[in-house]
Formats: C-alpha cells, structure tokens, sequence
C-alpha cells in the first residue's frame, strides 16, 4: 500500500465515521454490512488488509534488525568459538611450559645439591691432601727406615731366635758375650746386606 492510497482510506473512514456517527471502524464496519453483506464483506476485507499492511510496515523492519542482528549473533558465536578454541590451545601451551619449568627447575635444584655435595667433597679430599702432605715427610722418613729395617731384618730375626734357643738359660754376662759374637758374625758372613 502506497502512502497516497494509505491517505486516500484514511479520509473514507473519517468521513464514513462521521456520517455514521460512530467512534470506531468495528462498529463502522457492523453498520455497512446491515445495509449491504457485500460491502461489509469488501469494507472488512480492507480493514483487515490495511491492519494487515499497518502491522507489517511495523514488524519488517523489525524482522529484518532480528535477521541481520541473528546474522551478526552467528558470526560472534563463530569469532567467540575460534577465540575460545585458541584460548584452550594457548593455555594448554602455557599448561605444557609451565610443567617444563618446573621440570627444569627441578634439574636447577638437584645440579646446584650436586655442585655443593660435590664442593663439600671437594674441600674434604683437599683438606685431606694437605693433611697428607704435611705428613709426607714423616711418612718418606719412615718408609726409608723400614727398608733399613727389610735389609736387617733376617740377621735380626736369627739372632734373636738363636738367642732365645741357646742362650736363655745362661747367665746374663754370658749371653751379652754371645750376642756380641754372632753379630760379628752374621755381619763377617753377609747374612743382611
């Protein structure tokens, strides 16, 4: 319906409704049909359709804010769905990194255990070299005493076993006689070099 026909319906009702002397279309509409079936039918089909037209030129407008509004709903679902699923992929990133930090940091921890159980091993063994070096010389001394020692020691073991075999019973004057006389000679012979 064009807005001159619109205008052009307008005027026929005002005038019908002041001829008729009625305040309302209905009521309008129930008066014709008395007078001819025909033209209320025809007045009640073009009410309905101007009602018709006055209704839709309302809810187009609206159909087609609900249609584009549903359009762009669809579109953000979709934006807020791809947003959602890089969020997951991201926090399922940041989820891996955080267990390779803390992996990490627990290798940190274990090497800098390490790195001091191995200094404190470190400080004991050179404290124990430099204990061992001032013992150095006490141990070179003793070393080179018992090769003297290894070089008289199958003279003196002879001696003393014959000593204890043959001489135990004698006086002590005796014995002191005899030690002297088997020294010179296991030294004469060459027992111990």
């Amino acid at each position: 319906v064009t807005p001159q026909v619109r205008a052009i319906i307008d005027k026929l009702n005002a005038t019908l409704m002041k001829i008729s002397k009625t305040d309302s279309i209905e009521s309008l509409i129930q008066q014709i049909a008395v007078k001819s079936a025909a033209a209320g039918g025809i007045y009640t089909w073009l009410d309905n359709t101007l009602k018709f037209h006055t209704v839709y030129l309302e809810v187009k407008p609206k159909q087609i804010a609900l249609d584009a509004a549903n359009d762009e709903l669809s579109r953000a679902q979709q934006a807020f769905s791809k947003i959602l699923a890089r969020v997951q992929i991201l926090e399922d990133c940041l989820t891996e990194e955080n267990l390779k930090m803390q992996r990490a940091l627990a290798e940190k921890d274990d090497a800098v255990r390490t790195k001091e159980r191995l200094a404190r091993q470190i400080d004991l063994a050179e404290r124990l070299v430099d204990g061992l070096a001032s013992s150095r010389i006490i141990w070179t001394k003793r070393v080179e005493t018992f090769k003297n020692d290894l070089e008289t020691l199958l003279g003196d073991v002879l001696l003393a076993s014959t000593f204890i075999s043959y001489a135990g019973y004698f006086s002590r004057s005796y014995r002191i006689n005899f030690v002297n006389k088997w020294r010179s000679a296991i030294v004469a012979t060459k027992v111990c070099q």
